[in-house]
């Protein structure tokens, strides 16, 4: 038992570290590389972005718009905008809502807010469903074991006793029979054999091996099961009720059609067409198909790049994007399939030529102002009913502005 209660404590720890992964960006020696929060130490300069979690305490460096959600720690649910003169701390298990910056991290662990709070109110996992019904039977198989091996040894020792109490000579016994121990340790003997045969103590850590296979197996296609006792529910599911199409989906996008200076693109092989006349690059090009002309396409890729906080590093020898939301790492990895560097995109403006207003929920929109060649552009990335709703003008096919 003392074994088994081991191999399952050692399963759940390996399924909680396997959950609890998660990478961040910090700078280290004046380079940016992503790391596990569980590398984080205490000097780190983190990057931190609207949506992240924090997962440790922080200090404010520099950033702009930095507004916090502490409801979870204070629970109030005023959104608190952090400076360094106003509010400069950042606590672990809070969430960015908005704004962008450099935080340097000053606990983390069980030294974090999160951290101490995690330990006073540590306490034993309940066990999941199937595991009670699990328990309840292997209880119940025991007890009747445990019934039917008092009944075998009482049977057996009656049988033993009448037979010497009732000894008459006969051809198969001719001599009396004696009275002895040995027929009851025997018959004892073949009791305790029924009660361990009975009692199923592998049957709750075989389920458990089992849930986390099934974890294993979920995670290698891109499924993500925080809580193991899910596999439970996931395996009698008919139907599945969503509201959040990234819950059902590879959790990546790929830009598929777009509209540019009065000429559509669209790429095939996604169920869409783009409309008449339209510039259709197909599965597998080199080159990306504009009927727009080089200038107005180098103009859309400037305005992703410098719309977008996402950057694709190399870890372990492959190439992911890290920081960001989805639908920055497909805008930007379409401005790669067009063969343009947006690093280099961002690095021509030196920082006081450049100002950043971050995406929100609720300005819906994130816009970045820089001054090129003396004079100042503003690029507008949002929601389009927000954006096309402030537009007065159009760019057309031959680069001029028309109303």
């Amino acid at each position: 038992s003392a074994v088994n209660d081991y191999n399952k404590a050692k399963k759940f720890e390996e399924m909680s570290a396997e959950q609890s992964k998660k990478d961040v960006e910090v700078m280290r020696n004046g380079v940016k590389t992503s790391v596990d929060i569980s590398e984080l130490v205490v000097g780190d300069v983190m990057f931190v972005a609207a949506g992240m979690s924090m997962a440790a305490d922080g200090v404010f460096l520099q950033g702009q718009d930095l507004k916090c959600d502490e409801s979870a720690v204070t629970g109030e649910t005023d959104i608190m905008k952090k400076s360094p003169a106003h509010d400069p701390f950042f606590i672990s298990g809070t969430n960015v809502t908005e704004g962008e910056g450099l935080v340097l991290i000053i606990n983390v662990g069980v030294n974090s807010f999160a951290g101490k709070l995690a330990m006073a109110t540590r306490g034993s996992p309940a066990d999941t469903p199937l595991q009670v019904k699990l328990g309840w039977l292997a209880e119940m198989i025991g007890k009747l074991g445990l019934a039917a091996a008092v009944l075998t040894f009482a049977v057996l020792s009656v049988k033993t006793v009448v037979s010497v109490v009732t000894w008459a000579p006969s051809p198969e016994q001719p001599d009396p029979i004696a009275w002895s121990v040995s027929p009851f340790l025997n018959h004892l003997l073949v009791s305790i054999t029924l009660v361990v045969v009975a009692i199923p103590e592998g049957l709750p850590l075989a389920v458990t091996i089992a849930l986390a296979y099934s974890m294993k197996s979920m995670m290698a296609d891109n499924c993500l099961v925080r809580v193991l006792a899910s596999c439970e529910t996931m395996g009698g599911t008919n139907t599945i009720c969503s509201d959040k199409t990234g819950t059902l989906t590879t959790n990546s996008m790929t830009v598929v059609q777009g509209w540019l200076a009065e000429d559509n693109f669209a790429f095939s092989g996604y169920g869409v067409t783009g409309g008449p006349n339209s510039a259709i690059t197909e599965s597998g090009a080199a080159t990306v198909v504009f009927h727009s002309s080089p200038e107005q396409v180098d103009l859309m890729c400037e305005a992703l790049a410098l719309n977008s906080t996402c950057d694709e590093l190399n870890q372990d020898g492959k190439m992911v994007w890290v920081g960001g939301n989805k639908t920055e790492h497909g805008l930007v990895g379409f401005v790669k399939r067009i063969g343009k560097d947006y690093k280099a995109m961002r690095n021509q403006y030196a920082a006081h030529d450049k100002r950043t207003y971050p995406f929100s929920s609720a300005k819906k929109r994130m816009t970045t102002i820089v001054r090129k060649n003396g004079k100042w552009l503003i690029f507008v990335k949002g929601a389009s009913e927000m954006v096309l709703e402030d537009c007065t003008h159009v760019l057309s096919k031959s680069g001029e502005v028309m109303p």
